[in-house]
């Protein structure tokens, strides 16, 4: 286990683009570590955009899900298999580049799984991996607030929406995360 924060972590032995190892049952290794620690299933799987283009071509798990690399239902079916309520593909990347240097994409979640039991009720006692509480001041009491801007160059009025969010890890135990599957 890392020493990464309070959350519970490894990395795979064997990484998930060699054909020999077994995405399925590291994840279900995870997944009883998280029931170990919380006596609760793991409900959500994330993985990075790579991380599901490699498990789609898996030899393992092409075995089991046979459907063209294309078809929309494989995050549903990927759920399935990992026996979790939803397979989530994170997508988010950021650009590195120092100001005024070449345009540089990097992903945010590299070649990392997060494993977790989340609470999708507004139940805040119910026990939950995190929360993301919205910031409400006198100004955006919903949470929201719009501006308008001139757009001088489009001779254009921009209209922008903001909510402002904070995120909490409120159960570490109830997450666990495998680092470095692709190697």
């Amino acid at each position: 286990m890392h020493g990464r924060g309070a959350v519970p972590s490894a990395t795979v032995a064997t990484p998930w683009t060699d054909v020999n190892s077994d995405p399925i049952g590291d994840v279900a290794a995870a997944r009883q570590q998280i029931f170990n620690g919380s006596s609760m299933d793991a409900n959500v799987m994330t993985a990075a955009w790579t991380v599901y283009e490699v498990l789609k071509r898996h030899p393992k798990i092409q075995a089991i899900i046979k459907i063209s690399d294309g078809d929309s239902r494989w995050p549903a079916l990927l759920a399935a298999l990992f026996d979790v309520d939803k397979f989530a593909v994170a997508k988010g990347a950021v650009n590195m580049a120092n100001e005024g240097q070449a345009f540089s994409l990097s992903q945010v979640w590299a070649d990392n799984v997060m494993l977790a039991h989340v609470d999708t009720t507004e139940d805040l006692q119910a026990p939950s991996f995190g929360r993301t509480f919205i910031v409400t001041d006198e100004e955006s009491p919903d949470g929201i607030s719009v501006e308008t801007y001139d757009e001088e160059v489009l001779s254009a009025l921009g209209v922008r929406a903001l909510q402002h969010t904070a995120e909490k890890l409120t159960g570490a135990m109830l997450g666990y995360r495998l680092y470095g599957v692709l190697g």
